[in-house]
């Protein structure tokens, strides 16, 4: 029984103050993404005055934004994005990435 994995795929859950990284941000596509934020550049220009909100773009070149009722959330085990993939930083791309899996609980779960 230890053998079986769960079907489908799950994130991680929302991330706290998230900057930079792999993520998901909601209702944008099927797959993670190498996100940059690029807020602070826009409310400089004025075309956002919502506080809460934050501007993401990913190095593929997608923008999607969160709010604290839609944060972005962890990879968990979705795909990555490809030319995300290609184009992230080496450390990037070489560092482990957490995934729901890596939570003791998530795991206990599918014992």
């Amino acid at each position: 029984m230890s053998d079986l994995k769960p079907p489908g795929t799950f994130s991680g859950g929302p991330i706290a103050d998230f900057t930079d990284g792999w993520a998901l941000i909601p209702f944008v596509g099927d797959r993670g993404h190498y996100w940059r934020d690029i807020t602070r550049g826009l409310r400089k220009q004025g075309l956002i005055a919502d506080e809460s909100m934050r501007v993401y773009r990913s190095l593929c070149g997608v923008t999607g934004s969160a709010t604290p009722r839609s944060p972005a959330l962890n990879v968990g085990n979705w795909p990555l994005c490809k030319h995300c993939t290609k184009k992230a930083p080496r450390w990037a791309r070489k560092e482990e990435r957490v995934t729901c899996w890596s939570d003791p609980t998530v795991r206990a779960l599918f014992r």
